[in-house]
């Protein structure tokens, strides 16, 4: 047995050999040695087939593939080593891996998966660790006897005769390992092959670090390749003179071809291509050339069918050995869909602002035409209140009808914009369906003795008696609805109904109808009459009047409450409109006190919520107006209905009023000279004793945000000019001098003003 750890004959083959065979002569020994050496190292020489070596270095070098270099080296090394059976391990981070296995009698090398040095039992792993940690090869010449690794369970187990195990090393590190057995024959691996196995070895290594590189090369390649052709942005490299190079699919997309060697077969330039703007050209073209870059310049071309598009175009210029332009590459992102956004953002932003100017107009309309409105009609109706005879309390009657008509016209307008705008927002209070109907009942019951019409309703009893939703809402729509029944009937009967289709534990569906005697509508007419501006008669001779407004603002509130509205023809004579809408419900009512009047500076309230007439005597109102007539109109209604009031011109008057006097509540006008009703408002709580104040805001602005914007300025409750004095009432009775609004911020009336 012979154990050479550590024997290379690569390098300084022939002095490591001939100081090996003589360490030590003197100067005659010395030259027999080294004659002897030059004999060894000649007959070393003509043992060697140098032209096989040759070729099988040719064979290694050319190889850059890593599966067929390792294919290609295991075959050379089994022929030029003589070994029966050779494994090639490969360090990955540290640890050897199984990667290539080859016999004499196999046709090709085996390539499995990768498997750990620690899982691969046919191999002795003293040998491979040993030669790793040393990086020197170990030979064993009788493996088949006693030697430093014949405790390893692998030659416990197997028969060998020789071993050769020589590390593959590029740069000093250690690449691999290359591990040659043969079964049958001693001493096979003799310093001939040692030394051709030490070279190819070496040979291996770089042929191994080459083909490391070049796969990392291929997949950075791949990697980028696959960016190129997959990429949604538009990229693309052109000659200085602006025609492509290469480009990708995307932009071939982008500009309407097929692939990218139809677009780059054009020859266009490309800045005509993403630029439809001469200026836009010249700008791209200078910055591009005076910066060598450029990002996000935005072009509106046109493609290959003459559609345009939008772009944003990124490039930068590529420069030479020289510092010369070779050529550009850029990008190109499709930026339609972003200008689709901003136009649309465009002309979002000048809706809105064509809304806001809409609203501030038909604000200021409202209040400009609202204000002398409430004269007319408050002194037309004090008029008639003071006893009016013969024909001028006629002219009188037909003034105040007309105002009062001109008014239902300007809230028909301001409620259809408010819906327009979305402005509208349902509140959430306790109501009953027979309230509202009394009101109903209330605000039509003389038109049935001016029409001879009976005004009949039929509630049904499965309604809850406790409901929470909107009640002003539901009275509008059932005022449009009985106002229009009137309106087409002559004599007869107007029925309005009641009734609960659907409940659950909080909410119900509740249907309401308005059924009448009169003309009926033709049924082709009844699919647009809830358009707007519409009415089944729109001839110059048409016999009734309206704007058709108010079918189309039913129908919004209904759909506000997610509901349905319609409308048929009864089977004998008239028509019957409908609707159905969601509200919310509880099993009992909220018991809402009502305040009777006001005693030695203390409000009495009374807890019945069926109370008719209020008690108004003893009420001290504060009325603030700049309006001289309003001064004269609004006192004259109030001490008629029973309160004690004093007057104010301007905020100043008001606060030094209100500092001197205690009063039950202020009506404030909003829009006045020196101090504003809301600056006026607030000054007034700062005084001691008036935190709580019930102060209501009184303006001809009846548009919605007009009330939210009171609400939260911290007013009590907001009315509208002209000022109906039933739901003044209803508002002065349901609030106490505490400032409690006992319906919170809800409008407690809906009665048209």
């Amino acid at each position: 047995m012979i154990s050479i750890p550590g024997y290379t004959l690569s390098g300084k083959l022939y002095e490591s050999a001939r100081t090996l065979l003589f360490p030590s002569a003197g100067a005659k020994e010395a030259a027999a040695a080294s004659r002897q050496s030059n004999q060894h190292a000649a007959d070393f020489h003509n043992g060697v087939d140098w032209r096989s070596i040759l070729k099988t270095f040719r064979s290694i070098s050319r190889e850059i593939d890593r599966t067929n270099l390792i294919q290609t080296i295991m075959t050379c090394i089994i022929e030029n080593a003589g070994a029966q059976r050779g494994i090639l391990f490969l360090n990955r981070d540290g640890d050897l891996f199984v990667e290539a296995e080859h016999r004499v009698e196999w046709k090709h090398v085996r390539q499995p998966a990768p498997i750990p040095l620690s899982e691969f039992a046919s191999i002795p792993s003293s040998v491979i660790h040993y030669a790793a940690r040393n990086l020197r090869p170990v030979i064993i010449s009788e493996a088949d006897t006693r030697h430093m690794f014949s405790d390893d369970p692998y030659f416990a187990a197997q028969t060998k005769k020789s071993v050769l195990c020589s590390p593959v090393l590029y740069h000093g590190s250690l690449k691999g390992i290359i591990y040659l057995e043969h079964d049958s024959a001693s001493a096979i691996f003799t310093k001939e092959r040692v030394f051709i196995i030490d070279m190819l070895s070496a040979q291996a290594a770089v042929s191994l670090e080459n083909a490391m590189l070049y796969t990392r090369l291929k997949e950075s390649e791949n990697k980028y390749r696959s960016i190129f052709e997959n990429a949604v942005e538009g990229i693309f490299q052109v000659t200085r003179q602006g025609t492509f190079i290469s480009v990708n699919q995307s932009l071939a997309d982008i500009l309407g071809y097929d692939s990218p060697g139809e677009l780059i077969d054009t020859k266009t330039n490309v800045v005509d291509l993403f630029f439809f703007d001469s200026k836009r050209k010249r700008l791209f073209a200078q910055q591009l050339r005076k910066k060598g870059q450029i990002r996000g310049f935005e072009g509106n071309g046109k493609r290959r069918d003459g559609s345009p598009f939008w772009v944003s175009v990124s490039a930068r210029a590529v420069f030479d050995a020289h510092g010369k332009i070779a050529y550009f590459e850029g990008s190109v992102v499709d930026i339609a869909l972003r200008k689709q956004k901003e136009e649309a953002e465009r002309q979002k932003k000048a809706a809105e602002a064509a809304t806001h100017a809409k609203s501030i107009f038909l604000a200021n309309m409202s209040h400009e035409i609202r204000t002398p409105l409430h004269a007319i009609i408050g002194l037309s109706e004090m008029s008639l209140i003071n006893g009016v005879e013969g024909k001028h309390k006629g002219y009188i009657t037909k003034i105040n009808h007309c105002a009062s008509s001109l008014l239902k016209t300007i809230d028909d307008i301001l409620h259809f914009s408010k819906f327009e705008a979305g402005q509208v927002e349902l509140e959430n209070i306790d109501f009953t369906v027979p309230g509202i109907m009394k009101k109903i009942h209330a605000l039509f019951v003389h038109q049935t003795m001016e029409k001879d019409i009976a005004l009949r309703f039929r509630i049904s009893k499965n309604i809850p008696p406790a409901l929470v939703g909107d009640p002003f809402r539901l009275g509008q729509i059932l005022t449009n609805l009985a106002a229009n029944a009137f309106k087409f009937t002559e004599s007869g009967r107007i029925t309005i109904g009641a009734k609960c289709v659907a409940r659950s534990k909080d909410a119900a569906r509740l249907h309401f109808s308005v059924s009448d005697t009169g003309t009926g509508v033709y049924q082709t007419d009844i699919s647009r009459l809830f358009n707007a501006f519409s009415q089944a008669d729109n001839s110059t001779s048409r016999r009734y009047g309206g704007t058709g407004l108010g079918l189309a603002i039913s129908k919004n509130i209904v759909s506000l409450m997610n509901g349905k509205m319609g409308a048929t023809n009864n089977p004998e004579k008239g028509a019957t409109f409908y609707f159905e809408v969601d509200i919310g419900c509880r099993d009992a009512p909220t018991r809402i006190p009502d305040i009777k009047k006001r005693t030695d500076g203390k409000t009495v309230r009374k807890d019945d919520e069926t109370t008719k007439n209020h008690t108004t005597g003893g009420i001290r109102l504060l009325f603030v107006d700049d309006n001289a007539i309003n001064r004269e109109v609004m006192p004259d209604m109030l001490k008629s209905a029973g309160y004690i009031v004093d007057t104010a011109s301007n905020g100043r008057e008001a606060i030094a009023k209100a500092a001197l006097k205690r009063y039950d509540a202020v009506l404030m006008d909003l829009q006045m000279p020196v101090m504003d009703g809301f600056e006026t408002a607030d000054t007034i709580r700062r005084n001691p004793g008036n935190e709580n104040l019930v102060i209501i805001a009184m303006s001809a602005h009846a548009m919605e945000d007009s009330r939210r914007q009171c609400i939260h300025a911290g007013m009590t409750d907001y009315i509208s000019k002209p000022v109906d004095m039933t739901r003044l009432n209803d508002i002065l009775s349901r609030t106490g001098r505490e400032g409690e609004s006992t319906t919170g911020n809800a409008s407690p009336a809906f009665l048209l003003p």
